[in-house]
């Protein structure tokens, strides 16, 4: 740590070399353990104008998730969101699109009716925010545009599933099973559609941009 404390000192200011240098500190800082000596190495580099910054900029934020800072979190993936370089700030919506995702409390979706139409729209109103946020991330171009868009499918096939598992009450007649069936496809029926639509705006995306995401084997 201190080889490398040393050579970012000696370091011609804002080159490559001094961001190299303090992230190799970082690195090693945050194997140790010592986490505030860490954030300020990555700190330094993120702010850099250097091809490292996005790089520290995520080992940062991975440090502030580690202790469970989520504040922290959000703020260092806003910041870098903002950033010029599509790679970094479309990685930065992700994560922060993620982040919604993960942090989301959603009620059980079952019976009765009033709970059931509860949950539905709670994972309604989530569906159209998780939607702006990862069609941000995709908007920034790059690499990171895929993921984006794969995520989301993901989620909402979840959704769909969800649904298309519900049973109708106990008891229910044949007719009010069948249009109980009738109902709830013709919830998950649009949401699958959305999710074939941008696996395939995905593989389209990735296509157009040349890109050889690991995540291409899934879409296709």
């Amino acid at each position: 740590v201190e080889v490398w404390g040393r050579v970012a000192a000696v370091s011609a200011p804002g080159s490559t070399g001094q961001s190299r240098a303090w992230l190799k500190a970082a690195q090693l800082e945050e194997g140790l353990g010592r986490w505030n000596e860490a954030s300020k190495f990555y700190r330094n580099c993120a702010q850099s104008t250097t091809p490292l910054k996005g790089l520290c900029g995520v080992g940062l934020a991975s440090l502030f998730e580690k202790a469970k800072q989520w504040d922290q979190v959000q703020a260092t993936f806003r910041k870098m969101a903002e950033d010029s370089d599509p790679r970094i700030s479309s990685l930065a919506r992700l994560r922060l699109a993620e982040m919604l995702e993960r942090q989301a409390e959603l009620p059980k979706l079952e019976l009765p009716e009033k709970n059931l139409s509860i949950a539905l729209s709670e994972r309604l109103r989530l569906l159209e925010q998780l939607t702006s946020a990862y069609e941000l991330a995709a908007k920034k171009n790059g690499f990171w545009g895929v993921t984006a868009l794969l995520r989301l499918a993901r989620w909402t096939d979840g959704f769909a599933s969800e649904v298309d598992r519900l049973e109708p009450a106990p008891g229910s007649t044949k007719s009010a099973e069948f249009q109980f069936r009738q109902t709830t496809r013709g919830i998950s029926a649009p949401l699958r559609k959305k999710s074939k639509d941008l696996r395939l705006r995905a593989y389209r995306f990735a296509l157009d941009q040349e890109l050889l995401s690991p995540d291409l084997p899934e879409i296709v």
